[in-house]
Order: structure tokens, then sequence, then C-alpha cells
């Protein structure tokens, strides 16, 4: 098997019926097929085993029976599907080494050299016109989270940047990607606020037509919506986060929710009020299923709301960490990609069991971006 697992093991007792939770272990932003998913085995208030549920088939083999349990009539995904593992035939195992897993599954990302990349014009408070890229320093940070992101299991696909298209290194905001068993993988095309971007999406929609992706276009008229930096799945798949304010206007993001819930896909609307925080994905980094980095300055009262309840557990950011970008982070296989650290984010890290791996993204950041927004994750 090439994914890697690490075990550590520990003798239970089984118990005559257990049952098997998923474990939003990498962030997965697709409603994946079950078989690709990782799940938790819980006995009873015993130890518990983090495994994919294929390889659950394989490693129990005629032990067990499974059922799959949590889809929706419309196809999605219900926050927290489960599978029931039932031991059978020979009572005469009453004990068992059953091993804890970190499944590490390879996930593909696609990322854009910086070939091209400067600051030409002031499209968010962090840009200034005075300020020079050193593109040697920015292929050097590129090339950190290239490694970084394989060092976590991942397979690096590129893009071909464009000659006077600077921005395409941040790869997060031409298209949205998404996985629904009705469609299989498919993109949604942004359209930018600003001229140069705009002209950014037609390369990557084409890249992604050419693996297989379907199209899903939008007539977004006179409206906005600027992909991945306002669209975040939740990490089960089971809705989308969508914020208005800044650059994603609020009528793309409703006619964008109004296309998602015929594919039975759930849609949270969020108002940004803090021009620092011009993007969601600077306010907004899911964990895991349970556990999200917010800035709470970056929302109205109402939307603030809305993820006070959407969430069993927010990690509040100070207004120091957002506009450094601590909440623009990747969350890959127990890894936690931030471009700064402080103990307050290293607590939560820990809480979560997360380890934090930092980055230098300082020449991107003159740009107003970071991390999250130089990456694609693929279905």
């Amino acid at each position: 098997m090439a994914s890697r697992l690490h075990a550590k093991c520990q003798k239970v007792t089984i118990s005559n019926w257990f049952r098997i939770r998923r474990a939003n272990f990498s962030m997965c932003p697709f409603a994946l097929p079950t078989h690709r998913q990782t799940t938790t085995f819980r006995l009873g208030s015993g130890s518990v085993c983090s495994l994919a549920a294929s390889f659950a088939g394989r490693f129990l083999g005629p032990l067990v029976k499974t059922r799959t349990f949590g889809m929706t009539p419309g196809g999605g995904r219900l926050r927290n599907p489960r599978t029931e593992v039932r031991p059978f035939g020979s009572p005469l195992l009453p004990q068992v080494l059953i091993a804890r897993y970190h499944f590490e599954m390879a996930k593909r990302v696609l990322v854009c050299p910086p070939t091209y990349f400067e600051v030409v014009d002031h499209k968010n408070p962090y840009m200034s016109d005075k300020a020079v890229v050193d593109k040697a320093k920015a292929q050097q940070q590129w090339q950190g989270l290239c490694s970084a992101l394989e060092s976590a299991g991942c397979q690096i696909e590129t893009i071909v940047p464009v000659a006077g298209l600077e921005d395409m290194v941040f790869a997060a905001n031409p298209v949205f990607v998404g996985f629904h068993e009705s469609v299989g993988k498919f993109i949604v095309p942004s359209h930018m606020v600003h001229a140069s971007r705009q002209q950014e999406v037609p390369r990557y929609v084409e890249w992604y037509r050419q693996r297989g992706f379907k199209i899903v276009e939008i007539d977004l008229g006179s409206d906005y919506l600027e992909g991945h930096g306002d669209l975040l799945w939740h990490p089960d798949g089971s809705c989308i986060y969508a914020a208005y304010g800044f650059r994603s206007t609020r009528g793309g993001i409703e006619k964008f929710s109004d296309v998602m819930s015929k594919m039975g896909i759930a849609v949270t609307r969020l108002r940004l009020v803090d021009p620092y925080c011009y993007h969601l994905d600077t306010c907004l980094c899911p964990l895991n299923g349970e556990a999200a980095l917010i800035y709470p300055g970056a929302y109205d009262s109402e939307s603030l709301a809305t993820l006070r309840r959407s969430w069993p557990r927010l990690h509040e950011l100070t207004v120091a960490e957002a506009h450094k970008f601590m909440g623009n982070g990747i969350v890959v296989n127990g890894s936690y990609l931030t471009p700064y650290i402080t103990p307050h984010l290293e607590e939560i890290l820990r809480q979560e069991g997360l380890k934090p791996v930092v980055l230098d993204t300082s020449e991107f950041e003159k740009s107003g971006g970071s991390l999250f927004c130089m990456k694609a994750f693929l279905p």
C-alpha cells in the first residue's frame, strides 16, 4: 500500500458491537467516496484506531461485516456518516491487537510557479506601489511550500505561468474545485474583480478541462465570485462557507448558492467587514470536522453568530495574528502550514492534534496572500 501507516499498538477487548466514525484527519475539502475516507474505530471507551475504511476491510478480513450509513437522498453526505462493524464467526477471539493508525492519504495539489509574480497595482490594503518583489526569494519560498506539501504526503501538479499575469501564483482563486456523486469532479470558474486576474481564469479552466473536470458555468453578470478565496468546503463536504463584502459580491454568492443547492450542497453565507480580511480564507480555517480558526473581527454580528452555531469549537485569532495570515494556513495530514507562529496559535494546534510547520511567505504577503492562496487541492 503506497500510503504510509504509523502504528501504535494497544491491546483491547472486543465487545460484540463497535462503531466507526469518520475522522477529519487531513482537511479533505471534498465529499469523497466512502472507501477513500478515513475512519475512527471506537471500541467502547477503550483505545481508538484511525485508518481508512478500505484498509479496515482488508485488515479485519473475515472477522467483520460492515455497513455504511450517511448518504443523503440527493447523493450528498451527512455531517457524521458512520459504518457499523460487527465481528462474526468464531467467539474464541476475546482479545485482539488493534493498532492506532495515522493514515496519511496522498492528496493531489495544484500550484503555479511564481515566474512572473510581482506587485504592480493596489488590489488590497497589504499592497504598495513601492513594494519590490525579490524574485529569487519568492521562488525559494514557493519551493519551500512545495517541499512541505510533498513531505506531508501530497502529490504536486503545476500549471504553466503566463507572462503578464503576475498573480497567477495564487492558484486558489481562479476556480472553485469540488466533487459530488451526481457530477463527479467539477469546477466553478470565478469572475474576478480585477482585470488582470480575470485573465487567469480561462488558463485555469482549460487546465482542469483537459483533466476531465466538469465545468459548472454560472451566469454571474455584473457580480463577482473569487473561488476558494471566498468559498471554503467544510472538511466533511457537508456544506460550503461562502463570503461576500470585498471581492465576491452578495449577488455572486446567491447565484453560486442556487446552483449548489440543485446539486444537494448546502451553502452558508457570511459577510466580511474587515478590509484586511478581504477574502474568507484569511479569517476562517477549518482544522477538522469540529474545530476551526476564526478572526471574529472579520465578520458582521449575524455572520459571527452563524459560525458559532456551526462549529463545536471555534478558536479565535487576535487581530495581529489574522493580519499576519496565521489563519491562511494549510491543514494537511496532521500538519498546519503557517507563515508565522505564536504561543497562542501553537497551543490551539496542540489541542487539535496538529503540528505547526512554519514557512516564510514574506514576498507573497506583499501582494496580500500567503500559503492557502497558493494552492488548490484536487479531488
